[in-house]
């Protein structure tokens, strides 16, 4: 395993691989709203994380300023070694930026139907019911993780008439198309 820099400040030095952020991250954020909204680091190629609600709600709407190309953060080559896809992305629609977002959503849309999705109501229902129970009697869960996550990848998936066969596959939906 690769041995993890040690974070000299959260505000100008954050890493989201650390395992101390991971174990505190709410902590972190609350500590970063309180001194820093938007802290930076170098890692990663340089990126910003901002931790108010204001301020992520007005990035995501900020499309002249931000760009939905690169949502996730990891070390990559510098940004003029990259191949750039702008404003496609490399996985429309949630990594494009307008004016292609509009269409590659268009696209998917009438997949997404309610006279499309009615049908799977039960299926979607029962898949729903067996994730809840498979948290048994759990004082603590992880919603996101034991539960909301798998939801879209095998609705998906059922829609396309093939099941989820582990639980490495319902979290990386890549793998089940072709």
């Amino acid at each position: 395993m690769t041995e993890v820099a040690p974070v000299q400040s959260w505000e100008t030095d954050f890493d989201h691989a650390h395992p101390d952020y991971n174990a505190n991250a709410h902590e972190i954020w609350d500590q970063l709203r309180g001194k820093c909204p938007v802290a930076h680091t170098e890692r990663y190629g340089g990126t910003w994380l901002p931790v108010t609600h204001a301020d992520v709600s007005a990035i995501a709407r900020d499309t002249e300023h931000f760009s939905s190309e690169l949502v996730i953060v990891a070390n990559r080559p510098p940004e003029e070694e990259r191949i750039m896809t702008k404003p496609i992305g490399p996985a429309p629609p949630i990594t494009s930026d307008p004016p292609f977002h509009q269409h590659a959503r268009r696209v998917l849309l009438p997949a997404f139907s309610p006279q499309m999705i009615n049908p799977w109501e039960d299926e979607v229902r029962r898949l729903c019911n067996e994730l809840i129970d498979s948290m048994g009697d759990a004082d603590v869960v992880d919603a996101a993780v034991q539960y909301a996550q798998h939801i879209p990848v095998n609705v998906i998936a059922r829609m396309r008439q093939r099941h989820c066969t582990n639980d490495r596959s319902a979290a990386r939906g890549q793998r089940l198309l072709p």
